[in-house]
């Protein structure tokens, strides 16, 4: 049997043990966080009908995966195999010459439709039709969520809260920081007819209390509104056809520059450069409160669209100082232009202030119409989304976070002779039954090879005992953290576990 060599799959990360405790331990925390302002969990399935995912069309169409069957793919590269053989054997058909060639495929016509030739493209087609499906990976949970609303909206209590941790798919074009296989971490509250917008000032304090718990220095929630950004560009000249061209050049801004965003911003919705220096000049103010900053778009005579922004953006930040949110994690800024086009109103984005490396952390937005797809009636919407595979990454990758252990359980039970496996397995159902997780080690290794095994995995704790031990009902019980050993009664072992473990986690 020939050997498939094992490789990596470009786009697609896979963590360490180490570093997967880091991402399963931080999306606990994220979990807790939800569940804390009442949030209740579903899942959607990993594939949706390929039109509800392109029900809005725009750019991301381009990296949504679609499934296929792959006994259909099989036949389908055979028959292409033994086409292209035929087809150098007896030369390409005047017809297939001209087929390739044509300035428009669509308008053209065979001319030898009974030929062999032809019979091998219609089998051909045939066959890409049986391999292909009707579905494709969801590529964010926002989209499969309006479907599930629309689905089962007789079925929910509104307004609805719901958190979703799952992998999504993206075709990204693959660089530093894109995958195309990641978990997304996201909440949203949706309405039935209408939505308060206190909901979106609660989404920064939900922010604030998660990265307060990660610990992993300052943050902040920049605050914009889709309106106010959508109409100064209108302002500034962009034609409507491509605004969704502008809102991309200035969701690059803070990757490429303020001197790139600016020929961007020209060359893609033709303006003037010193118009596009103008826009990027709008969207990039700063030196005052959010407050102030309010105050002086007031007095900019854009239109009634991006005043009604500029009250819904008022009305959100203070909204934001109600939920008790401090102004060092949260300022407007009007430069957060989030890559998907649904959002219609507020947009967030979370940076962590002293790792500009790391980038966005944290982002979302309120979406008005994204129901409307499936359905007549009115599901307005809010909600934020973490990229947890890239913020663990990054986290990682700027050393926020050190991955120091693989071992889920904070005990080792050694064993030192098959005799008293009984008793090992009896030790460790206790400590079992006491919450303490617990592994029994299985093999006979030396005692030193059993301890660098529980050290190099990063066990708390190693029961040892043997003939002498058990002889006196005693068990030795190692701190693997402080290196000291002491003798206690089997009958008091989960006591003492239990005390050793809360010392330990007091740095004692």
């Amino acid at each position: 049997m020939s050997v498939i060599k094992a490789r990596k799959l470009g786009g697609f990360l896979e963590f360490n043990p180490a570093e997967q405790r880091v991402l399963e331990d931080l999306k606990l925390k994220i979990l807790q966080a939800y569940e804390s302002f009442g949030f209740v969990p579903i899942e959607t399935c990993a594939v949706e009908p390929k039109e509800v995912l392109t029900a809005k069309g725009g750019s991301i169409d381009k990296q949504i995966y679609a499934v296929s069957r792959l006994v259909g793919e099989v036949e389908l590269n055979a028959s292409l195999e033994e086409a292209i053989k035929r087809l150098s054997e007896n030369g390409a058909p005047s017809f297939l010459e001209s087929y390739l060639n044509a300035d428009s495929l669509k308008e053209f016509k065979f001319e030898e439709e009974d030929s062999d030739d032809v019979k091998v493209l219609k089998v051909i087609r045939g066959l890409v039709k049986r391999s292909q499906t009707d579905m494709a990976l969801h590529f964010d949970l926002t989209i499969p969520f309006a479907h599930y609303v629309a689905k089962y909206k007789n079925e929910l209590v509104f307004p609805f809260r719901r958190y979703q941790m799952q992998k999504v798919w993206r075709g990204e074009r693959q660089q530093s920081g894109r995958y195309r296989e990641f978990y997304q971490c996201d909440i949203d509250v949706i309405g039935r007819g209408e939505l308060s917008l206190l909901a979106d000032a609660e989404m920064p304090s939900i922010i604030s209390q998660i990265f307060d718990k990660m610990n992993i220095g300052r943050f902040v929630t920049r605050i914009s509104n889709a309106k106010i950004q959508q109409e100064y560009f209108r302002y500034a000249g962009v034609p409507e056809e491509l605004l969704v061209v502008a809102k991309d050049a200035i969701d690059e801004l803070g990757k490429v520059g303020v001197n790139r965003t600016v020929t961007s911003l020209s060359v893609g919705t033709g303006i003037s450069t010193d118009r596009a220096r103008e826009v990027v000049g709008f969207v990039t103010q700063s030196g005052l409160s959010s407050d102030d900053l309010l105050k002086k778009l007031a007095t900019i005579p854009v239109s009634d669209r991006y005043r009604t922004g500029l009250a819904e953006l008022g009305e959100v930040m203070e909204g934001v100082r109600v939920f008790g949110v401090p102004d060092t994690q949260v300022r407007v800024d009007l430069s957060v232009a989030r890559g998907l086009d649904y959002y219609t109103s507020t947009v967030y984005e979370t940076v962590l202030v002293d790792q500009s490396g790391v980038g966005s952390v944290c982002g979302g937005g309120r979406y008005d119409d994204l129901a409307s797809y499936y359905t007549d009636e009115k599901f307005p919407g809010v909600g934020i989304s973490i990229g947890l595979t890239r913020l663990v990454a990054r986290l990682i990758g700027a050393k926020l976070v050190e991955p120091k252990h693989t071992a889920t359980a904070s005990v080792l039970v050694t064993t030192l002779g098959f005799a008293h496996m009984p008793k090992y397995t009896k030790i460790a159902r206790q400590l079992r039954a006491a919450d303490i997780n617990t592994e029994l080690y299985l093999g006979l290794a030396p005692i030193g090879k059993q301890l660098q095994y529980a050290n190099r995995k990063g066990f708390q704790l190693a029961i040892i005992a043997g003939d002498r031990e058990f002889d006196r009902n005693c068990v030795q019980i190692r701190n693997l953290v402080t290196g000291k050993s002491g003798e206690y009664l089997t009958d008091s072992i989960v006591t003492e576990v239990n005390y050793i473990l809360g010392l330990i986690r007091e740095g004692r």
